[in-house]
């Protein structure tokens, strides 16, 4: 798994919300399709997915070396996602006309919002991510993330901008382009809460990544293979990450399923 920045609550926030946003009110669950129960780097490093007994997500399990984190789900009665809980914060997901528009996170002792994470749609589809820390009511880091999409709906780009707090604009600093293969994306199915741990919620699986300053010259290219069972979903992932300076990095990964 790859290393997060110190805000990783925001990011996993952020993870959550990316699978909300994706979803439709009507969508099923497919009680024949394999569940995805882990994707694993080593024994050290994977994440673990649990169910409940109607084949909902409830809980994920982060492991990153000496990191760990346990974000168990909460729904209500239609099945939507309405809560999130981890030793560290709690997530509160608020929705507008059925659709996801906002989570905070929330310090479980002091009830104090450290975080929050909005979204922006435009016919039906996501377009913004706005994603904000903040101490005392105060907004120290806000980040935003706009989405390009191919026709077939996986998601071409995403621009990353930061916000330049003396004259309150947004400046893209990173931009991330996807290529993908044909087979399933094991985290774009069923249950709401799969789609996010991949980042974003595209219904195939990322083939090439590609990274670029605001100026588009490029920082680093990953690549990624993988091997698939018969339903032509991965049960391997080989990924190869050449940054433009630096020395290149491959990690193998294998897919669990039930």
């Amino acid at each position: 798994m790859k290393n997060l920045n110190p805000l990783r609550s925001v990011a996993i926030a952020f993870m959550l919300c990316m699978v909300l946003a994706s979803c439709r009110k009507k969508d099923s669950i497919n009680v024949t399709t394999p569940q995805l129960v882990k994707i694993e780097q080593d024994a050290n490093n994977y994440i673990a997915l649990s169910y409940n007994a109607d084949r909902t997500l409830s809980l994920i399990k982060d492991v990153e070396d000496s990191y760990i984190s346990e974000t168990e789900i909460t729904y209500n009665a239609d099945k939507k996602p309405v809560a999130g809980k981890t030793a560290a914060f709690n997530l509160d997901f608020i929705y507008t006309g059925g659709k996801l528009t906002r989570i905070n996170t929330v310090d479980p002792q002091t009830k104090q919002l450290i975080g929050f994470t909005e979204f922006t749609y435009q016919n039906n589809q996501l377009v913004q991510t706005g994603i904000s820390a903040t101490i005392n009511d105060q907004i120290l880091i806000e980040t935003r993330l706009s989405y390009l999409y191919y026709s077939n709906g996986d998601i071409k780009q995403i621009a990353m901008s930061g916000l330049d707090f003396e004259d309150k604009t947004f400046s893209v600093y990173a931009i991330h382009r996807f290529e993908y293969d044909d087979k399933v994306n094991p985290l774009k199915f069923g249950s709401e809460l799969f789609s996010g741990l991949n980042w974003h919620a595209s219904s195939h699986n990322i083939t090439k990544e590609t990274v670029l300053t605001a100026n588009e010259q490029l920082q680093e290219t990953i690549t990624t293979t993988y091997t698939y069972n018969q339903a032509g979903m991965p049960i391997t992932a080989t990924e190869k990450s050449v940054p433009v300076n630096g020395a290149a990095v491959t990690v193998n990964k294998k897919f669990i399923y039930k």
